[in-house]
């Protein structure tokens, strides 16, 4: 079953997303929990302005266009664009993965390391650089590179 991309109005993200839960919707919104320096937290969106919706009959238009803070399902050639729920699914567990310094703090350029949190996990990659808050891996099962974000 897929999954749809909402535009939501601006600045109404959180509501429109809230709307659809309220109606026992499944659905996502990429977000990531930001540390402030007052020791504060908040909520940054990745994608500002869309819902990711999932229907398991097809899509209904009437419930979306009953909620008051969406715009229209996002299309390509006049057709709703249609994400497959194993993508979705990868999607949801990369954005959900959550690494920080102390994962990393004692590796360098040429160890291997095992993925430990996400989609991947358990997969053993070779780190070919690390930059600022991210870190390269080539995975050779997958002949693949991968990217892993991590906080400071």
């Amino acid at each position: 079953m897929p999954w749809y991309i909402i535009k939501t109005n601006y600045r109404k993200t959180l509501l429109a997303h809230e709307f659809f839960q309220l109606n026992s919707l499944k659905c996502y919104i990429p977000t990531k929990r930001v540390k402030l320096e007052n020791g504060r937290s908040k909520i940054n969106l990745l994608l500002k302005g869309f819902v990711f919706l999932y229907f398991k009959d097809g899509i209904n238009y009437n419930l979306i266009n009953q909620n008051p803070y969406t715009g229209d399902v996002i299309r390509y050639n006049s057709k709703p664009i249609e994400i497959p729920e194993l993508q979705m699914e990868t999607m949801i567990n990369h954005v959900e993965s959550v690494y920080g310094d102390k994962h990393f703090s004692n590796f360098k350029k040429g160890d291997y390391i095992i993925v430990n949190h996400g989609f991947l996990q358990g997969v053993k990659g070779k780190i070919i650089e690390i930059c600022k808050n991210k870190i390269y891996l080539n995975i050779n099962s997958l002949s693949a590179t991968m990217e892993i974000n991590y906080s400071r």
